[in-house]
């Protein structure tokens, strides 16, 4: 498929995941949980800046995904088809809730609400993305549905409270877990969908993801409690499954991104995404961030551009 790519959500997109990346080092890595940084580059005036900086970041990067969600929602809203309108109304909804659920003056109302509208709209995202798919999309979207349903569970006793139903909620951190093996498991279905798809580029197609995966291998060596400590705070990955499952992990990612980088750039853009929201969705911000991602994966692409030129079908992946 030839495409003339749009306009509408091309500059947004692409200003989200690199705003996003700025925060999640700024933000996360360097004021949240402190990265320790050489001497001549720690000193209190650096510290000044990042703490300015921080906020900024955090707001920058939720502003850009409210309005790419916005687009994509105005893109849906465009197409009478009814099972586009049902995920362009979710998105709506969500992002009007993600406003406002931070706020404790609203109540239990958002609180609760939140994850079930987030649940219904990544749920019909992934429908409709699958929908004449192959088996490994459909699987791929289910491994997303699983470990990110998991990730809202671990709040359930908090939100069983808030509503006053006195009901047992329990193993919410087992479940969290189970929810990051899913999304392991999960980069082996992802590499089998996108596979038909990739584009090698010589070397770089290896020796990126080889070095990536290089970098991680030798830091948890080096200290596998702060590697720990970081990803569990950044991402929401708490590494307790065998260390070679998370390098085949990271490796096939890496390698996915870079083939898609150049013909499927909104592949690429959704997987980054996908990777900078981790699994603290119990954050509204990381959740805009989760739900554009799955748009730019699943969705076809002549939904999402509809000046699309096609010279023949393309699937959701």
């Amino acid at each position: 498929m030839q495409l003339r790519r749009s306009p509408l959500l091309d500059l947004p997109v692409v200003a989200l995941v690199t705003v996003s990346m700025v925060e999640f080092v700024v933000s996360r890595l360097l004021f949240n949980i402190g990265l320790p940084l050489p001497k001549t580059v720690a000193t209190p005036q650096f510290a000044t800046v990042v703490s300015f900086l921080a906020p900024f970041t955090v707001t920058a990067s939720y502003f850009l995904a409210f309005m790419t969600l916005v687009l994509a929602a105005y893109i849906l809203l465009k197409n009478s088809a009814v099972q586009h309108l049902i995920v362009a109304v979710g998105l709506l909804v969500l992002i009007q809730l993600s406003l406002v659920v931070s706020y404790p003056e609203v109540g239990t109302a958002a609180s609760v609400g939140y994850p079930a509208v987030f649940a219904f709209t990544m749920i019909s995202i992934l429908v409709l993305g699958v929908l004449g798919s192959s088996k490994s999309q459909k699987i791929s979207a289910a491994l997303f549905a699983g470990s990110y349903l998991t990730s809202y569970f671990i709040n359930a006793p908090l939100i069983l409270d808030l509503i006053k139903v006195d009901v047992y909620a329990g193993h919410g951190a087992e479940l969290f877990q189970a929810g990051e093996l899913l999304a392991i498991i999960n980069t082996i279905f992802l590499y089998f969908a996108f596979r038909p798809s990739l584009r090698e580029r010589g070397w770089r197609s290896f020796v990126v993801p080889s070095v990536i995966t290089m970098i991680f291998f030798v830091a948890y060596l080096a200290n596998p409690w702060a590697i720990t400590t970081v990803t569990m705070l950044t991402i929401g990955f708490s590494l307790f499954l065998p260390f070679p499952a998370y390098a085949v992990s990271i490796w096939l990612y890496s390698y996915i991104i870079i083939g898609s980088i150049r013909e499927h750039k909104y592949h690429a853009f959704g997987l980054a995404l996908i990777f900078l929201a981790g699994r603290h969705l119990q954050l509204s911000y990381l959740g805009l961030l989760a739900i554009a991602g799955l748009l730019l994966i699943f969705l076809p692409r002549p939904i999402l551009e509809p000046q699309a030129i096609s010279t023949s079908k393309q699937g959701a992946i």
